[in-house]
């Protein structure tokens, strides 16, 4: 016979003993819960699903056209990967076969801007990988969503690396503003890399003075206010383009010396440097800089004001021959650096988006930000 106390002690580990089962199924059935979904992943069949796939030339309709820009084909793909959740990416470009040096890597440009894109605006992180296609008639581009068990795409190229065609870039450029319409105009013609040719050349009005079979050319306007020069390289090989041409606004109006939408600021502070230099070189020069926001966020005419304003401080450059105007938004932050002669009216502002629908800033949610 137990006695009273014996009686509770058995009672109470008795009930000790079903307490920490009880919470052992518990925890079972919790690991359970927990790696259901891991299972049911691991045993899902890999997917990898094409989600976009374009050319730089698709078609050869040149009247309304409806294909969708590059920029808002990523645009597309990363406001879909925003609702992705443990995926992959792959991006896979295609160079076109027949391309020029200064064109040659434009292929990849897109590609590797696109996966820029993708790292930072999405939670996919690390995993966006970029593929070299090899060559296609045009620049191409697929994008690819692939679950984490996927094998990476197959690359489609259409020709063998032995069939690509490398062209030099040929290029026609002012030797500088033509301001003064009793002066020669003077046009210079090159090639990179360079080209052992000659040049011949052709010109809207006015009269060559000399050059002609040569890499520069000097013009009299002879009244003309606008003189288009065409040179035409001999001894660059078939299928590659041949010529290239420039057109020069003679006479007293601004001249745009420099136009870029968003670039690195390290370009940008470059192509400042330029602009500076070339009025430095000429008193009779003011410089003018239109300043345009985007359309994504209205602060980004500000930040562009206060990247520029920044710069020519930090150059010392007499601020009294430089105006700097705001001239409203366009689809994508953008800014003209404009040479006036004295006297001279200055440009007007070319807006393409009202202010109304341009976007407000609204700060990011603090769950959406990256670590």
């Amino acid at each position: 016979m137990f006695s009273s106390g014996n009686k509770d002690a058995v009672a109470a580990n008795f009930r000790t003993n079903i307490t920490a089962i009880t919470w052992m199924k518990i925890f079972l059935i919790f690991c359970m819960l927990v790696a259901a979904p891991f299972q049911l992943a691991a045993q899902a069949k890999p997917q990898l699903l094409k989600f976009d796939e374009f050319s730089e030339v698709s078609n050869d309709n040149y009247v309304f056209t409806d294909e969708v820009p590059v920029k808002e084909r990523i645009a597309r793909f990363v406001s879909r990967l925003k609702r992705e959740h443990g995926k992959k990416v792959y991006i896979v470009y295609y160079r076109a076969r027949i391309a020029d040096y200064f064109n040659s890597s434009n292929a990849r440009n897109v590609a590797e801007r696109a996966r820029f894109e993708v790292y930072y605006s999405t939670l996919i992180g690390e995993k966006v990988e970029v593929i070299d296609g090899g060559l296609r008639e045009f620049n191409s581009w697929e994008f690819w969503i692939a679950s984490r068990t996927a094998s990476p795409p197959v690359p489609s190229p259409t020709f063998s690396a032995s069939e690509a065609i490398d062209c030099p870039s040929l290029y026609v450029a002012l030797d500088r503003p033509a301001f003064d319409s009793d002066k020669p105009v003077v046009f210079n013609a090159g090639a990179y890399p360079n080209l052992e040719t000659s040049v011949e050349w052709r010109i809207s009005s006015g009269t060559m003075l000399e050059g002609q079979g040569t890499n520069s050319l000097r013009v009299d306007p002879e009244g003309s206010r606008r003189i288009t020069a065409i040179a035409t390289f001999r001894n660059v090989p078939p299928p590659c383009k041949v010529s290239a041409q420039t057109t020069a606004d003679v006479g007293l109006k601004p001249f745009l010396m420099d136009r870029f939408d968003r670039a690195p600021s390290s370009q940008i502070r470059a192509l400042l440097d330029g602009f500076l230099t070339r009025i430095a070189e000429d008193d009779s020069l003011e410089g003018y800089v239109i300043l345009y926001g985007g359309r994504s966020e209205k602060r980004s005419l500000e930040a562009r004001v206060r990247l520029i304003t920044e710069h020519f401080y930090f150059r010392r450059f007499p601020l009294q021959r430089l105006t700097i105007r705001k001239g409203g938004y366009r689809e994508y932050p953008s800014t003209e650096l404009w040479l006036l002669p004295t006297g001279v009216e200055p440009p007007k502002p070319t807006p393409t988006v009202d202010s109304k629908f341009v976007r407000s800033y609204v700060p990011e949610r603090a769950d959406r930000k990256r670590k």
